[in-house]
């Protein structure tokens, strides 16, 4: 039922404070039931078991996806606004996953009931801002059903595609994630890519094989 609520927030686009406030009391929900079972039965139990913070990114995916699809379909003079409302998601969403890889490592580390402390967020203009120049950079997220890429650059550069999603493919065919995904989706957004809002959309799913 948590996870059927969870999917219903996202849908209707709840506030994102109400999603991480329901994700949490799941997650509280399966920590509970998870440490009632012996650590033999724990290792089963959890095997294929999405967290709630995986429940919250994979939401917060499909509506960037459904914001992506807007940007070649709608009015062409709205394009540059709703790219920067897409922008401004995913900068949300980038932050929360450097607090999820937080919590992940210090409770790997520590311990399960490590403390983790809030770090502060930073605005989207000065990550903006703060990126080198003539650099891409390539952020990967395993989750269990699919592989998140956020492709990063300074905002007046253009990005050869072809060759950004071919060496995205050669790193998971190398082995470079941290575990095999069978027949995984790819889920690929640009991140500086505002002041050039009438370039082609980006393909999604499957890459082709190479």
């Amino acid at each position: 039922m948590q996870r059927i609520l969870g999917w219903c927030l996202s849908r209707l686009e709840h506030p994102v404070s109400q999603q991480e406030a329901l994700a949490a009391e799941t997650q509280a929900l399966l920590d509970e039931l998870t440490e009632s079972l012996s650590p033999e039965d724990q290792a089963i139990y959890l095997l294929n078991k999405w967290t709630a913070d995986e429940e919250y990114i994979a939401g917060q995916i499909n509506q960037l996806q459904r914001l992506q699809a807007k940007l070649t379909t709608g009015f062409p003079l709205w394009r540059p606004w709703r790219r920067w409302g897409l922008m401004q998601r995913l900068h949300g969403l980038l932050e929360h996953i450097d607090r999820y890889k937080d919590a992940l490592v210090k409770r790997r580390i520590q311990g399960h009931r490590a403390e983790v402390n809030d770090a502060p967020t930073s605005a989207l203009w000065r990550r903006l801002l703060i990126h080198p120049k003539n650099r891409v950079t390539l952020s990967f997220l395993v989750l269990p059903d699919r592989v998140l890429v956020i492709r990063s650059y300074d905002y007046l550069d253009e990005l050869p595609r072809d060759e950004a999603l071919r060496r995205t493919q050669l790193d998971c065919l190398e082995g470079r994630l941290p575990f095999p995904i069978v027949n995984p989706t790819y889920n690929l957004f640009d991140y500086f890519s505002c002041a050039s809002p009438l370039l082609p959309p980006i393909k999604q799913g499957r890459p082709d094989p190479i």
